[in-house]
């Protein structure tokens, strides 16, 4: 996964995370219902790992919330539910910076 943050600045953060299975929530340790929540004002289902956790849409399970994984060094991601679009996105979405050479310096 390439983190972008400006233009100028982009590096390799996780070189082994790919694309997500479609069966990802029942393989390796299986994720457990654990209720609802809110997010960004919107009502979601929670599954969880302890590791890891993903969020989705009540009304549109379909739509994720926030993901999230990590012990060491957690990354949480938070979704807009609003501009969620079925289908294959733009090309140039995935196009990276020409400064996006290696991997991110460890702090």
């Amino acid at each position: 996964m390439w983190r972008v943050l400006t233009p100028s600045d982009c590096c390799l953060d996780i070189a082994n995370l790919g694309f997500v299975k479609p069966n990802w929530m029942v393989t390796d340790k299986g994720l457990t219902y654990r209720g609802l929540t809110t997010i960004e004002n919107n009502k979601c289902r929670w599954w969880s790992d302890g590791t890891q956790s993903y969020y989705e849409l009540e009304r549109d399970p379909i739509i994720p919330c926030q993901f999230n994984f990590g012990n060491n060094n957690p990354q949480n991601m938070i979704f807009n539910v609003s501009s969620y679009v079925i289908g294959e996105p733009p090309a140039h979405l995935f196009q990276l910076p020409p400064s996006c050479v290696g991997p991110c310096k460890k702090h």
